[in-house]
């Protein structure tokens, strides 16, 4: 099946009426169970292979198979990724080798690879030796059949703070409890949906720890009903050149979105127009706003109005497909 950035682009183009014919690899051996996507809807473009995310290494089957025309959504390189949780010192270098060669050879042997930003394309150009000219950004959109945006959902009665993501070593959680000590006093409600947030961090009284995993509906309406939601919190490399999802999907809610000030978030949306940003790491000033909206609430209100308004200019269906079909018109 397609991943969570995949799935979008893919409903994209077939809510466009762009055919595109799904084609399942049996389970066996080393190819896994999974989806690619032929667009046939031309009879010169019926030999181009839209391989979706997480399904990048179909491109080896595919290239063994003489195709020649591959799109690869890869939204980022897979080598990208910290490997600090592994466990002994050769262990991760071999990690490191074996994600690096896999995107070397899979970006290389694809003749458009798709990144989720600019500062994607200009790291992964001289880091893969990647012809800068194959790059090319779509940004992470939305299924929007699995989030119930129709439902009215009234804001929670304490003032809510949403984070939700996996636990890993970027995640930002400490700076999250961090802030939430300071803010002890304040009558501030974190909600933490973290499914794997190891038992050994200790929460205080102002954070609510759910451990469940939701449906994109039903975080839906955990976005509505908050006051604020966090970005990316912590400060590293990798953050610089990603839009996380729940960006995209705040946006979508029209949340009033805060987030560390990074160069890909900041490609699509402009600090104090759709969003508010901070120094990432910086607990001080990620206080400091959350004490500012607060407390004149209703001012920061067109924030929500506004990011709203950037999704449909910048990820609706309607704009992806758009993208993604001028792309391929340029190399076709």
């Amino acid at each position: 099946m397609e991943g969570y950035r995949s799935s979008g682009l893919v409903y994209a183009l077939r809510k466009q009426g762009i055919y595109l014919e799904a084609v399942e690899f049996p389970e066996s051996g080393y190819f896994p169970r999974g989806w690619l996507f032929r667009r046939s809807v031309f009879e010169r473009r019926k030999s181009i292979w839209l391989v979706t995310y997480p399904n990048a290494r179909y491109v080896f089957f595919l290239k063994m198979l003489g195709c020649r025309k591959i799109i690869l959504d890869a939204g980022w390189p897979t080598s990208d990724f910290s490997f600090e949780r592994e466990v002994g010192f050769y262990r991760a270098k071999l990690k490191r080798f074996l994600s690096y060669s896999f995107d070397y050879l899979t970006f290389n042997f694809s003749q458009v690879v798709l990144l989720e930003s600019r500062s994607q394309v200009e790291h992964c150009a001289p880091l893969l030796h990647t012809a800068i000219n194959k790059l090319n950004v779509i940004p992470t959109s939305l299924d929007e059949r699995s989030h119930s945006n129709s439902v009215s959902v009234k804001p929670a009665d304490n003032f809510t703070i949403l984070f939700r993501g996996r636990f890993n070593p970027e995640s930002g959680v400490e700076v999250l409890l961090d802030v939430a000590q300071k803010l002890i006093e304040m009558p501030f409600r974190f909600l933490l949906l973290c499914p794997n947030l190891p038992n050994s961090y200790r929460l205080g009284s102002n954070i609510v720890l759910d451990r469940n995993f939701y449906t994109q509906s039903e975080l839906s309406i955990h976005y509505k009903s908050s006051h604020i939601v966090l970005g990316q919190l912590a400060s590293h490399p990798r953050l610089e050149r990603t839009v996380p999802h729940r960006a995209i999907e705040a946006a979508y809610s029209g949340s009033i979105f805060v987030t560390g000030r990074n160069a890909a978030v900041s490609e699509f949306f402009t600090e104090n127009q759709d969003c508010l940003m901070f120094s990432p790491g910086s607990a001080e000033e990620l206080c400091e706003l959350l004490i500012c909206v607060f407390e004149d609430y209703s001012s920061y209100k067109y924030l929500g109005e506004n990011i709203l308004s950037t999704y449909k200019k910048r990820f609706s269906p309607k704009v992806i497909a758009r993208d993604f079909i001028g792309i391929v018109d340029s190399w076709v």
